[in-house]
């Protein structure tokens, strides 16, 4: 028996035994009350009365006899949270740290505005790189690296980046149980930012060496490319599986509306400026990359202050068969014991399997609307159209959803708005259409994004495991961007082909935003089933 349980049973001994005259006081007084009740009360007001009397006298008795029990049960659960063994050295006990983040996150006082922008200034860099990568860079290297079919190698770059991204939640898995002084989250990041910035470094001397004719073969840079990329977007997603679990460590539920907003302010403004620079300033993305991610990883290491985590054991993860049973099993979500956060994961999946068709606007431009010339130009312009109206309304329906105390209304409205935007562009005939459309479709994205970082906040089911459930809340989106051309390529194809290769009818696009549409609606209805948020 424990010593918490031992003084429970002595209390509650202890306050029977001081309290034995009172009891059999207050037992004959009820008898002679319902005495009273059968002979001289009649009526059932009077009835009432002595209900109520007879009541309020054992009142004290069982509000006493509560009270020792609610504090024995607080005993035990605060001595079972504290000294309750880890089946594997170094693993967090999940109650302690549940327990624990429960106390700190009542604790957690209101963040201002800057220090969210701060928070989240990883995700502005994070976007500059990986839009601009994916939207203007990789094109122009494939067409060096692979000049027979350009199209190929860039779909393989492409899947590079992808599959890259299933690294975040085994790094969100070291960054919770850190214990370093300098908090949970920060050394992770660096080691990925150090990383991040020699491989950078790599991209940018061997093209110039080759540029330049230091690096003849066309197989080395190649190679010296190909593995350098891949160091850098692990590295890049290491930062942020571990960057992202700041948000939920610092910042209070109440503010995970404005905290989600902030972030998607920081998207959009850093894929906007990347696609001007890169775009239409025609800077260097190397250098610029470097330069971006070296100030952001400086101010975040120099003005965000972690504490060390003091719920985890101080000893190395082991290397037995459970400790790696629990790193494989990160990428698992239970069904049952985490319903809300799946129907989350599950509904994010699907909007960004539908956002995908939005992938065939270049070849959309160029077919539908004719503009054969300048279609990559133009593709540039509605991209950037939309991340501006959607940076827009991020910060007002953040801070709308904390007032509202609700995420799910906006949800459904962003995507009943996008799809009528899928549809009405099947209809469009000219750029100007196409632009206002994008625009709308700019504001249903940010209204979406304004409130998605917080309704996965709000669900996680262990506040002890931010950096990992955030992690796998954001392979959904890999995995709906990969599904979704896998999906609307070959209907394109059923529904579009013409007698000239690789041209495609108005048809075609239109089953493709159809499904597009429906999936984005599909999404607003599985949110259905979360009952938090």
């Amino acid at each position: 028996m424990s010593s918490s349980e031992k003084k429970g049973q002595r209390d509650i001994g202890r306050f029977t035994q001081l309290n034995y005259g009172a009891i059999e006081q207050n037992s004959k007084k009820l008898r002679q009350c319902k005495t009273q009740e059968s002979t001289t009360l009649p009526h059932s007001s009077e009835k009432k009365l002595v209900h109520s009397s007879s009541k309020s006298l054992l009142q004290p008795l069982k509000g006493g006899m509560a009270t020792i029990h609610q504090q024995h049960r607080r005993n035990r659960d605060l001595e079972e949270n504290a000294n309750e063994p880890t089946e594997d050295v170094g693993l967090v006990s999940e109650k302690a740290v549940a327990f624990s983040n429960r106390r700190l996150e009542s604790e957690l006082e209101s963040v201002p505005f800057s220090t969210l922008l701060l928070l989240n200034s990883y995700v502005f860099v994070y976007a500059l790189i990986t839009v601009t990568l994916s939207m203007l860079v990789l094109p122009t290297e494939s067409e060096i690296l692979f000049p027979s079919n350009e199209a190929i190698g860039l779909a393989g770059l492409l899947g590079i980046a992808g599959i890259s991204q299933l690294v975040c939640p085994v790094a969100g898995f070291f960054s919770d149980r850190n214990t370093s002084r300098n908090g949970r989250r920060r050394p992770y990041a660096t080691l990925g930012v150090i990383f991040a910035l020699l491989a950078l470094s790599s991209l940018y001397i061997s093209r110039t060496y080759y540029t330049v004719g230091l690096i003849k073969a066309l197989s080395v840079y190649r190679f010296l490319f190909i593995a350098s990329y891949c160091v850098l977007m692990v590295s890049l997603n290491v930062s942020y599986a571990s960057y992202a679990g700041l948000v939920p460590d610092m910042v209070p539920p109440s503010q995970y509306g404005e905290a989600s907003g902030a972030m998607a302010l920081q998207t959009t403004l850093g894929s906007l400026i990347g696609v001007s620079l890169v775009g239409f300033v025609e800077m260097d993305p190397y250098l610029l990359y470097m330069s971006t991610l070296t100030f952001v990883a400086f101010c975040l290491w120099r003005y965000v202050k972690e504490e060390q985590y003091q719920n985890a054991s101080t000893q190395e993860l082991g290397c037995s068969c459970d400790t790696f049973y629990n790193i494989a099993n990160v990428y698992s979500i239970s069904v049952k014991e985490e319903p809300d956060f799946f129907f989350v994961w599950i509904s994010r999946l699907l909007y960004y399997t539908g956002m995908s068709a939005q992938a065939f606007m270049q070849y959309f431009l160029r077919d539908v609307i004719g503009r054969k010339d300048d279609a990559v130009i133009q593709t540039a312009l509605v991209t950037m159209i939309a991340m501006a109206t959607g940076s827009l309304v991020s910060i007002p329906c953040g801070i709308f959803s904390d007032r509202l105390g609700k995420r799910k209304p906006l949800v459904y409205l962003s995507c009943i708005t996008m799809s009528i935007t899928f549809i009405a562009w099947i209809g469009a005939h000219q750029m100007l259409d196409v632009f206002l459309w994008s625009g709308l479709f700019g504001i249903a994205n940010g209204t979406y994004l304004s409130v998605d970082y917080a309704l996965a906040c709000a669900t996680m089911p262990n506040k002890g495991e931010n950096a990992r459930f955030l992690a796998v809340w954001g392979v959904a989106a890999f995995i709906g961007s990969t599904l979704g051309p896998l999906i609307c390529g070959p209907a394109l194809y059923q529904f579009g082909r013409t007698e000239s290769n690789f041209r495609y009818s108005r048809e075609g696009y239109a089953s493709v935003l159809l499904i597009g549409a429906s999936f984005v609606l599909i999404s607003a209805l599985v949110l259905r089933f979360v009952k938090v948020a």
